[in-house]
């Protein structure tokens, strides 16, 4: 299922680009490692914290308008606690993330400003499988994943060799899936749920230096923020997830070619 939902959301984000015909077309990419502080929350019910590791990257055309794929996956350990159902240590996270934007570029005297749209994928596996939080409580996998909308902009300033990139966005979520492997549990059936009503948000800050360096044209940092907030799920067989808000707050630090 996991799999059957990535590849529909990769396929139908190649899907929104246009066939443009422009001469003066510009092409660009960027690949880097990335560190992050996660934060998942249910509030007055429990709470998952701890820190991610990973890579990110895009390719990007530009001309009268900006074509830009996007990918991270980050993975790493995050604490959970809960006055219901205990504590546990270094349970295994892993988060995969691809977009698909179109801007329109609009041009001024040195930079750019571009209004954007497009489609994400997010995809989060939570897995505590086999193992018991310090009350006697059993763990499992969890499988949440989000189908949204982006509404956002860049902004890009030249200043010498310095350029200077500000993204802000809103992501209107489309559809949302939550799925829980109580299987492992004894007693329990897998359970499945949709969370369909809820959005997100995110902010960053580059900062990119042209340099020399063969194919390299450019290194950067970029300070970055992510945040959603997502209602209650469905009831499926008298359970449903509760509603949360995540928070990924890091930076990335990359290459550009």
């Amino acid at each position: 299922m996991k799999n059957v939902q990535m590849k529909t959301a990769i396929s139908s984000i190649w899907l929104i680009f246009p066939c443009l015909g422009m001469a003066e077309t510009t092409y660009e990419a960027g690949i880097g490692p990335a560190i992050a502080h996660f934060s998942y929350k249910e509030p007055s019910v429990m709470q998952d914290q701890g820190t991610l590791y990973g890579i990110q990257g895009y390719v990007a055309t530009y001309d009268s308008w900006m074509r830009r794929v996007e990918a991270s996956y980050v993975e790493g350990t995050v604490d959970y606690t809960s006055n219901e159902s205990g504590d546990m240590s270094d349970i295994s996270d892993y988060i995969f993330e691809v977009r698909g934007l179109l801007g329109l570029n609009m041009f001024y005297s040195n930079g750019l400003m571009t209004p954007y749209s497009g489609l994400g994928y997010r995809y989060l596996n939570d897995d505590s499988s086999y193992r018991q939080t310090t009350t006697g409580h059993w763990g499992y996998e969890r499988e949440q994943s989000y189908l949204y909308l982006p509404l956002g902009a860049m902004i890009r300033l030249a200043n010498g060799p310095i350029l200077i990139e500000w993204q802000l966005e809103y992501d209107y979520l489309l559809e949302g899936r939550n799925q829980s492997h109580l299987s492992t549990v004894p007693g329990y059936s897998d359970i499945s749920v949709t969370q369909n009503d809820g959005y997100g948000a995110r902010a960053s800050l580059s900062l990119r230096h042209t340099v020399n360096l063969g194919s390299i044209t450019e290194i950067s940092v970029s300070p970055y923020i992510t945040y959603w907030n997502i209602k209650k799920s469905s009831v499926n067989s008298g359970y449903y997830e509760p509603q949360n808000n995540s928070t990924e707050y890091g930076a990335s630090l990359s290459v550009h070619f």
